[in-house]
């Protein structure tokens, strides 16, 4: 972590109720809306510097998560319908074009006039905030990988069961439940957003902006590549939550019958 964005966690430290629960994981986070979960500490997601407007005018809560080697990480959970709004404005605010006597259509025809790619690039620039345009999307990327492979964690449930080691089975299978719920939320808050942003582009201002950036577009094509196979892992939610049903009975059982053997042995 560099000074500056130990800087900003001391500052929104300083700001956050400490009233409020500290979770160990990012799983741990309440399931209740629609909303999108970003890991405000990760050095390629610089959503702090937008905190404070996001909390203050967006309704984003600001979530602290225990991590290693650190004190805890700022996780920023933001209103799907709420989180667009603010993001269109990133890309382009029109209130601001007017202010300043611009139309949209003069900004496309000047964006399609130039021949140079670099000179597009340079001028899209000065309308899109790009760091949080960015931002945004690869911190949802970046969370919603995190809750791949669900067959992976349920294979190491059955081994650690197999072994015996029931408290480590406990914890996975919690931990998996958990991440279940939040590939869910994840998912459901990202169709809304996604889908919103979709329209936008389809608007030639939008569109020729956004896509005259060629982070921004390549952000924007993960985006969309992760949450097609999101869901295409949640076809099979319904077998993944008979799967760990029948994983916490076998612990139990499990569990029940080593505890009635030690008493046997009394």
């Amino acid at each position: 972590m560099t000074d500056k964005e130990s800087g900003m966690f001391r500052d929104f430290d300083f700001r956050l109720n400490p009233e409020e629960p500290i979770y160990e994981k990012a799983a741990d986070i309440p399931v209740d809306q629609p909303t999108l979960i970003f890991n405000g500490g990760h050095v390629k997601n610089q959503l702090l510097p937008y905190l404070t407007e996001l909390m203050d005018s967006y309704g984003a809560v600001a979530h602290r998560v225990q991590a290693r080697g650190r004190e805890f990480e700022v996780y920023v959970g933001v209103p799907a319908e709420e989180l667009f709004r603010w993001y269109a404005d990133r890309i382009c605010n029109e209130e601001k074009l007017k202010a300043e006597g611009t139309t949209p259509e003069a900004v496309v025809n000047k964006l399609l006039d130039q021949d140079v790619v670099e000179d597009r690039e340079a001028l899209a620039r000065e309308n899109v905030d790009v760091q949080a345009a960015r931002s945004v999307l690869f911190g949802f990327r970046q969370q919603i990988g995190q809750y791949f492979n669900l067959v992976d964690h349920i294979g190491v449930i059955e081994v650690l069961l197999g072994q015996k080691k029931y408290d480590l089975a406990r914890t996975r299978l919690a931990l998996t439940e958990k991440n279940l719920n939040g590939l869910v939320r994840q998912l459901a808050a990202g169709e809304i957003f996604m889908n919103k942003l979709k329209a936008l582009l389809e608007q030639p201002l939008y569109r020729t902006l956004f896509f005259a950036i060629p982070d921004l577009a390549l952000e924007y094509d993960i985006a969309l590549e992760m949450m097609a196979q999101a869901a295409d892992n949640l076809r099979d939610e319904t077998f993944y939550r008979q799967r760990l049903f029948e994983l916490s009975q076998a612990l139990s059982d499990a569990t029940s019958s080593s505890d009635g053997d030690e008493l046997s042995a009394h």
